[in-house]
C-alpha cells in the first residue's frame, strides 16, 4: 500500500481506536475517581506539603464530580514537566488543576471545553526600572517561571533576551523576587491576585496572550472526555458558585463558541511541528491526497448532525489552507519552532491528534451553529479567538466568513 493511501485509512479507522479506554462504569466499578493535581496554583489547587489535604476551584469540582458518580476522590500529585507521562501511564483519569489547552499536549491527550480564560502577567518589585514588557526583555533580567508548565514556555517566545529561571517551587516565586534573586516573575491573572494579597511589595504589569484553561484526559479517553463536558453542562449551576467563590465573578468564562475556536486554534497550533516534520523529510507543503482525505472525513463526521455537509466541507479547506500558511511562516523563520515540535512524527506522533481535534471540531460546529447569531460578532470572534502566530488577518476572516456559511445553512433566518 502506497504512504498516502496508508495515511488515509489511518485517517479513517483512528477514531474507532481505545479498546483500552475508560468509561464512567470502569470508575464507578473500581469505586475511585482519580484525579492528577499539582497541588501548588491558586486558586486551581493547593495542597500542604506531601499530603492530599488540597483546596482550590478544581478540587471542589472534583469533589461533586466523585460524589455525583457515587466514589470516592483519590487525588494524585504530579509535577508539570511529568505531567504528560504521568496521563499517558494512566496514573490518573483527569487532570484538573488549571491545565492550559497547550498543543503539545493534544499528542498524549483530549481537553475538555476550556472553562476559564486567563491573561499571562509579569509582576515586579521595581516598577520604576521595569515599568514595561518591553523593559523585561533585555539580557540580565532574571525571570523566574513555574517550570515545566505553560507559563515557562510562555517566557521563552516572549522575553527570548532574559535570563529564564524555571523553578519547580511555583509557589516561592514572590519570595524570590522579593529577595531580589529575580528580577521578576511570571504568573498569570488568575493567580496574581493571590501573590499580589500575600506580598504587597509587588506590582503587575499589564496581561497579555489568551490562556484556556480546561480538563485533560489521556487520548483514548474521547467517551470519558465527551460524558465530562455533559456532566460539566447539567451541573453548571453547582459549578457558577463554585466559580464566583474560588475564581471570582469578573473571571472570563468560555462562550459555546469559544470552545469551538479553542479548538480550531489547537489544530493550527501544532503546524509548526507538521512544518518541521516536513522539513526534515524533504517533504512539500502541499500535499493534494492527505488534503483531500481531510475534506471528505469531514463530511463522513458531520453525517448524521444536522449541519450542511458542502459548508463543512469548505470550512475544512479554509483551515487546511490556515495551517498552510503557519507552516510557511514557520519554514520562513516567521515564528518559532518550539522545544516540543522537533523529532515527532507524523503519522505516529501529529495526526493521531489532528483527526482527534478535526473531528472534535465537527462535533462542536453541530452542538452551536445556532449560537452564531450576527456576522460581524462571528468575524470579530475569529480574531480574536485564533491566536496561532503566521496567520494573517485576511485569512482570518475567510475562517470567519466560512463558520457564518454554516450558521445560514443552519437555517432559522
Amino acid at each position: 500500500m502506497r504512504i498516502a493511501e496508508t495515511a488515509i485509512a489511518f485517517l479513517l479507522l483512528w477514531p474507532l481506536s481505545g479498546a483500552l479506554a475508560d468509561t464512567v462504569d470502569d470508575i464507578r466499578t473500581r469505586g475511585s475517581l482519580r484525579v492528577g493535581m499539582s497541588g501548588d496554583y491558586q486558586p486551581f489547587s493547593l495542597c500542604q506539603e506531601q499530603s492530599e489535604n488540597c483546596e482550590g476551584f478544581d478540587v471542589d469540582v472534583a469533589r461533586r464530580l466523585a460524589a455525583d458518580l457515587g466514589v470516592r476522590l483519590e487525588i494524585f500529585r504530579f509535577r508539570w514537566p511529568e505531567l504528560r507521562d504521568d496521563l499517558a501511564a494512566g496514573k490518573f483519569d483527569i487532570a484538573m488543576s488549571g491545565v492550559t489547552m497547550r498543543p503539545e499536549r493534544t499528542l498524549s491527550g483530549v481537553f475538555t471545553r476550556p472553562y476559564l480564560v486567563s491573561k499571562a502577567v509579569v509582576l515586579v518589585a521595581d516598577k520604576a526600572r521595569l515599568s514595561s514588557l518591553a523593559a523585561l526583555n533585555q539580557p540580565g533580567i532574571r525571570l523566574a517561571v513555574n517550570a515545566g508548565g505553560h507559563l515557562e514556555q510562555v517566557a521563552r517566545v516572549f522575553f527570548p533576551q532574559a535570563t529564564i529561571l524555571p523553578t519547580l517551587k511555583n509557589r516561592s516565586l514572590p519570595e524570590q523576587v522579593e529577595k531580589r534573586q529575580a528580577d521578576a516573575l511570571l504568573t498569570d491573572s488568575v493567580e496574581a491576585p493571590h501573590f499580589l494579597a500575600t506580598h504587597p511589595g509587588l506590582h503587575a504589569l499589564p496581561g497579555f496572550g489568551r490562556d484556556r484553561k480546561a480538563y485533560l484526559l489521556r487520548r483514548e479517553d474521547v467517551a470519558l472526555c465527551d460524558w465530562l463536558d455533559n456532566w460539566l453542562i447539567a451541573h453548571e449551576h453547582d459549578v457558577l458558585t463554585l466559580r464566583s467563590r474560588w475564581l471570582g465573578t469578573d473571571s472570563e468564562r468560555p462562550s459555546s463558541e469559544s470552545s469551538l475556536f479553542a479548538f480550531m486554534d489547537l489544530r493550527l497550533a501544532l503546524m509548526p511541528a507538521v512544518a518541521e516534520y516536513k522539513r526534515r523529510h524533504n517533504l512539500p507543503i502541499e500535499d493534494s491526497t492527505q488534503e483531500n482525505a481531510i475534506v471528505r472525513q469531514a463530511l463522513v463526521q458531520a453525517q448524521g448532525t444536522g449541519l450542511d455537509g458542502t459548508a463543512v466541507q469548505e470550512l475544512f479547506r479554509v483551515q487546511i489552507e490556515l495551517a498552510k500558511q503557519v507552516q510557511r511562516a514557520a519554514w520562513q523563520g516567521g515564528i518559532p519552532i518550539p522545544a516540543w515540535a522537533h523529532g515527532l512524527d507524523l503519522t505516529a506522533d501529529l495526526r493521531p491528534a489532528l483527526v482527534t481535534l478535526g473531528n472534535r471540531i465537527v462535533r462542536e460546529l453541530a452542538s452551536m451553529s445556532t449560537n452564531l447569531k450576527d456576522r460581524n460578532l462571528t468575524l470579530h470572534m475569529t480574531e480574536e479567538e485564533i491566536t496561532t502566530a503566521g496567520i494573517t488577518a485576511a485569512a482570518k476572516r475567510q475562517l470567519g466568513e466560512a463558520l457564518w456559511e454554516i450558521r445560514m445553512q443552519a437555517g432559522h433566518f
